[in-house]
C-alpha cells in the first residue's frame, strides 16, 4: 500500500474513534433519572460548573440540599433559574431573555457564591448577580447534592410536582465533587437512578423518527391530554405481542381511557362514573405487520377505527366529558400509576404481567388532537429507542453460495437504528456532522 493510502486510512481511522468517544461523553437523563452524592459540607464560598444540552423547557439539573439551606439551578419556562436560599430568605436568578438554552446545543453555565454574593454565567457571555438577604453566609448542606433530579427527596423548597432533566449532561462539577465522573453507584455514598453513559439519540428524534418499545416496563409519558369538545388519538402499530398497553390516561373521578391489545386484538375502554364501556375489533394485530389505530371520544360517542374499519358506542345521555388529569402514557404505565391501571381491569397488568404490561413493539405517527406527537414532547423515557427494526420470524441456515448475501464482519455489533438524516445532524452536531459527512 502506498504511503498515502496509509495515511489517509489512518486518519479515517482517527477521525472514526474520535466521533465515538464524542457520541459516548457525558450522560443520559431520561426524566426521572438523577445522581445522589450524599455529602454533607458548609462553606461561604462555592462554585458550581455544568454543562448540558436539551431541548426540554423545564427540569432540574442540580440540587445543594440542606435543611432550610439550599442552592437549586433548574429550567423554568425555557429559562435557567438559580434559587439559593442561606437561611434568611430566597432569592432567584434568572438568565437573560431572548437566550435560547433548549436548542439541542452544548452550553456551559457556572454559579459561583462568595458570602453574600451569588452570580450566574451562561456561556461565558451572560452575567446575572444578586445579593443574599441577612446576615448568614454559609451554605449547609446536609441532604447531600442531586443532579438530574431529587430522588424523592421532600423539603418545602421543592415542588410536589417537580420535573426531572431530560437530555445530556457532561460535566456537574460542584466545589471539588466531580458527581459524573463515574456512573458506577456506591452503596451509602452514590446513588445512581435511570442514567446511562452517553448522548442518547432519543433527544433528537422528531416526530417523523419511529419508536420502539423493547421490555414489559417500557412506556413514554407525556403532558396532560388536553380535551374540549372531543377527543382523537391515532398511531400505526407494528407487534407480535399478544398484550400490551398502548395508551392510557387518567381523569377525575376515577375515570379513564385506555387502548391496549387482548389476546392480539385491539380494545379500547372507558371509564366513566364508575362504567367501562369497551370496544373490541376483531382485526388480529399481533401478525408483525403495520396497522393503523385511531380511537376518538366525546361526551356523547366512543369510536374506534381499526385499518379504516370503525365500532361505535354511544355514552349515555347528560353524562360530562372526560376532565383528563397527569400524565398521559404511551406504551405503557410507570410504577407510580400501575396499581390505578390494575384496579381499572385491564388485561395488559393482570395475573403474571401484573409488574409490567407495557406494550413490546414499534409505533409510528403518533397523533393527538390531529398534532404529532414524537420524543421531542416526552417528559419521561423507559426502556425505549429510535426506530424500528420489523421482527422477522427465524430464518432456516441455508448453505452458502456464491450468490448468497455476506454476513457482516462483526455480527456482535448491534445495528445502529435508524434515524433521519436531520435526526442524525442533529445528535452529532454541526461540527461532528461536517467531519462525519467529509468521510
Amino acid at each position: 500500500m502506498e504511503p498515502a493510502a496509509k495515511n489517509k486510512l489512518w486518519l479515517c481511522g482517527l477521525l472514526w474513534w474520535s466521533l465515538l468517544l464524542r457520541l459516548v461523553w457525558g450522560a443520559s437523563f431520561y426524566g426521572d433519572g438523577f445522581v445522589q452524592l450524599k455529602a454533607t459540607e458548609s462553606s461561604d464560598q462555592n462554585a458550581l460548573r455544568v454543562r448540558f444540552r436539551t431541548s426540554s423547557t423545564d427540569g432540574l439539573l442540580f440540587l445543594a440540599a440542606g435543611q432550610p439551606n439550599y442552592l437549586l439551578l433548574e429550567f423554568v419556562a425555557g429559562r435557567l433559574q438559580v434559587k439559593v436560599d442561606l437561611g434568611s430568605g430566597q432569592r432567584v436568578l434568572e438568565s437573560e431573555r431572548g437566550i435560547h438554552l433548549n436548542d439541542l446545543a452544548w452550553h456551559n453555565v457556572e454559579v459561583h457564591h462568595f458570602q453574600l454574593n451569588i452570580t450566574l454565567t451562561v456561556d461565558k457571555n451572560s452575567h446575572t448577580s444578586v445579593k443574599m438577604p441577612g446576615t448568614h453566609q454559609h451554605l449547609r448542606i446536609v441532604d447531600g447534592l442531586y443532579v438530574g433530579g431529587s430522588g424523592g427527596l421532600d423539603r418545602l423548597y421543592l415542588p410536589r410536582d417537580l420535573t426531572g432533566f431530560r437530555g445530556c449532561m457532561e460535566e456537574v462539577v460542584f466545589n471539588e465533587h466531580d458527581l459524573l465522573s463515574s456512573l458506577r453507584p456506591h452503596a451509602g455514598y452514590k446513588h445512581v437512578h435511570e442514567v446511562s453513559l452517553g448522548c442518547s439519540p432519543q433527544f433528537f428524534a422528531t416526530e417523523e423518527d419511529p419508536i420502539s418499545f423493547f421490555s414489559s416496563r417500557a412506556y413514554i409519558s407525556f403532558p396532560t391530554w388536553k380535551v374540549q369538545q372531543a377527543a382523537v388519538f391515532e398511531c400505526v402499530v407494528h407487534t407480535s405481542a399478544k398484550e400490551g398497553i398502548i395508551l392510557y390516561s387518567s381523569a377525575r373521578d376515577g375515570d379513564f381511557v385506555a387502548l391496549e391489545i387482548q389476546e392480539g386484538l385491539p380494545v379500547a375502554v372507558i371509564g366513566k362514573s364508575g362504567v367501562k364501556i369497551e370496544l373490541r375489533s376483531p382485526t388480529f394485530i399481533s401478525d408483525r405487520k403495520w396497522h393503523a389505530i385511531k380511537l376518538h371520544f366525546s361526551s356523547r360517542s366512543f369510536e374506534l377505527s381499526v385499518d379504516g374499519e370503525v365500532f361505535k358506542s354511544s355514552i349515555r345521555a347528560g353524562s360530562k366529558g372526560l376532565h383528563l388529569k397527569g400524565y398521559m402514557f404511551i406504551g405503557g404505565v410507570d410504577d407510580g400509576i400501575r396499581s390505578e391501571v390494575r384496579k381499572m381491569g385491564l388485561i395488559s397488568v393482570s395475573g403474571k404481567r401484573v409488574r409490567g404490561g407495557s406494550f413490546k413493539g414499534c409505533l409510528k405517527n403518533i397523533e393527538v388532537n390531529r398534532v404529532k406527537l414524537g420524543l421531542s414532547n416526552a417528559l419521561v423515557t423507559k426502556d425505549i429507542s429510535v426506530g424500528c427494526e420489523p421482527e422477522r420470524p427465524p430464518e432456516l441456515p441455508t448453505p452458502a453460495s456464491p450468490t448468497s448475501t455476506p454476513q457482516p464482519l462483526f455480527p456482535f455489533v448491534t445495528p445502529t437504528p435508524s434515524l433521519h438524516t436531520s435526526t442524525l445532524r442533529c445528535w452529532l452536531g454541526q461540527e461532528v456532522w461536517v467531519e462525519f459527512c467529509a468521510l
